[in-house]
């Protein structure tokens, strides 16, 4: 696919699906899921737009045993306590050379549900705004935290054999 846009409603299947220029998850009035089996890949080059910020409720899923392996940029953007949720056994990899930048302003957002959360590549932290992660999380990437009056916080913080980086801001 050159461009996905799943601004709401369910795009359920077990294909892979390959986003070659952008991809738009969440920003509408209801839930965006994606749901099923397969691998959802955004190459390098893509940009990724997760927003969830039109109202206080809807978010972005990933549900069932959806994979996602982002060797692109998502730009996690909220102004209101939303969040991407990875239920089931679904994973969300930032690979090598991807990036995943928590861009959200709001007192709270988090990535939630039952799911993995897997960074190789780069996690920013660079705004106000505490950020919950609270699905089991690995790195052997890079964690970034820059913001003076926001925090990032990893319940379920599993394995580092990355890079933690806190130059201001509490994680």
């Amino acid at each position: 696919l050159t461009n996905l846009n799943l601004t709401g409603g369910t795009l359920q299947g077990s294909d892979d699906l390959n986003v070659t220029s952008a991809f738009t998850f969440g920003g509408s009035t209801s839930d965006a899921i994606l749901r099923g089996s397969g691998t959802l890949t955004t190459n390098a080059g893509v940009t990724t737009t997760l927003a969830t910020n039109a109202t206080s409720g809807p978010d972005a899923y990933l549900d069932d045993t959806r994979a996602w392996s982002n060797f692109g940029t998502v730009n996690w953007v909220t102004t209101i306590n939303n969040g991407l949720i990875l239920n089931g056994t679904s994973t969300f990899t930032n690979e090598t050379g991807g990036v995943f930048n928590v861009n959200v302003t709001d007192s709270f957002s988090d990535i939630a549900g039952t799911g993995t959360f897997n960074n190789a590549g780069t996690l920013n932290k660079t705004t106000a705004g505490d950020t919950d992660i609270t699905v089991t999380f690995t790195n052997t990437g890079t964690v970034k935290v820059n913001n003076a009056s926001g925090e990032l916080t990893l319940t379920k913080f599993t394995t580092n054999n990355g890079i933690i980086d806190v130059t201001s801001g509490v994680m």
